[in-house]
């Protein structure tokens, strides 16, 4: 830790130890989990401002960037050694987008409003009471049951109406929907919904950031409402280790809780070589570290292949394409896609272990260091 971290570390421990044996009520379940708040930020993206600073921003990167290239080309044009800089000059120049081009990978639901801000203005503005996170929970729904209620999903009067759905047998479908989405209870009959409301009302609160959900201000561990394991489902394993040597298109999908997948197989070349591949999905918003700043205090990507008895490597680790973290930082980052492929040279049955240690981060927050260990059949 840096002597900043250990003392912000010792702090938090400070802090936490008035709340030792209490229980927390509301959860950010789901880091990236989007609020109300985001609202502002949809309209900001449409003004004229938003889209010539993203511009400005990108003009002066790129600035950046090649000027960085070009004294680069010059030391290595008079014999001069760049070592690892050498990986800055396969940096590509990206296009500045048109105004279409920014609305369509920012703006909001460009696919329905297109480049009228007009539109998503008014839309946001009057569906305000009943937006609800989308499944991918960067943007927003439409509660379409919240507005034919005409009752907005943060009142607790929806909750009451829809218990009298059920007990009077009024779209009961409708009913559980509501309440399913809002709450963490999962009652089996209306007499249980509505004497569970009458106990709790006026202690009942409503939460986006921990989960747009209606919990009970109570810190009794045992307070039925409370128990966010309601909404867990059974994990996928957190990387793909099975048999390496299985085709590509196999390979386990990417996810905001689990955004960096590795697979590992041997490919024939055409010349006759064989090259060892490991492929690196990352999830739309992430990305992993090629090369760190000094200044920065992320954890670089390390690859390691061991071969097994009668193969050896033949040259050096082809690496992925990369790009900058940010305008002042010389750290650059994997997205998307990463491919690095060693060529080999050897014969017979035997195994090669693949070890890819990397960080996971997106533009708030950072998981722990992960180690992935996959075996190649050769």
């Amino acid at each position: 830790m840096t002597d900043a971290g250990k003392v912000a570390f010792v702090n938090a421990i400070i802090y936490m130890k008035q709340f030792a044996g209490q229980t927390p009520i509301a959860r950010k379940y789901n880091d990236r989990i989007i609020t109300r708040d985001n609202v502002r930020l949809f309209k900001y993206l449409l003004t004229d401002e938003a889209y010539h600073t993203h511009v400005q921003a990108m003009q002066e990167s790129q600035e950046k960037i090649a000027h960085m290239q070009d004294s680069l080309r010059r030391v290595k044009a008079n014999g001069g050694d760049i070592g690892e800089l050498e990986v800055y000059l396969s940096i590509p120049a990206r296009p500045i987008p048109t105004r279409a081009e920014f609305l369509r990978g920012y703006g909001y639901r460009y696919d329905v409003f297109g480049n009228d801000p007009d539109m998503v203005t008014e839309y946001l503005d009057r569906n305000y009471d009943y937006l609800y996170p989308s499944k991918d929970g960067f943007s927003f729904d439409l509660d379409t049951d919240a507005k034919v209620l005409g009752i907005a999903n943060n009142d607790k009067r929806i909750l009451d109406r829809a218990i009298s759905m059920l007990e009077q047998g009024q779209d009961t479908a409708m009913a559980r929907r509501i309440l399913t989405r809002y709450t963490l209870c999962r009652f089996s009959t209306p007499q249980q919904w509505r004497q569970w409301y009458n106990k709790w009302q006026d202690k009942l609160f409503f939460t986006e950031a921990g989960g747009w959900l209606f919990l009970v201000n109570s810190r009794d561990a045992d307070v039925v409402g409370n128990d966010y394991s309601v909404l867990r489902k059974p994990q996928q394993p957190a990387q793909s280790q099975s048999n390496a040597s299985a085709p590509v298109a196999a390979q386990q999908e990417t996810s905001d809780t689990n955004p960096v997948v590795v697979s590992a197989f041997a490919e024939n070349r055409s010349d006759g070589g064989r090259d060892i591949v490991v492929r690196v999905k990352i999830h739309p918003g992430y990305h992993i570290y090629a090369h760190v700043d000094d200044a920065d205090p992320y954890i670089e990507t390390t690859m390691d292949i061991t071969l097994p008895a009668g193969y050896k490597t033949d040259g050096t680790l082809q690496l992925p394409a990369f790009t900058l973290l940010g305008d002042e930082s010389k750290t650059t980052v994997y997205e998307g896609e990463a491919i690095y492929r060693q060529r080999i040279a050897g014969q017979g049955a035997g195994t090669a272990q693949v070890t890819i240690m990397y960080q996971c981060c997106d533009n708030s927050i950072c998981f722990p260091p992960n180690t992935v260990k996959l075996e190649v059949e050769l």
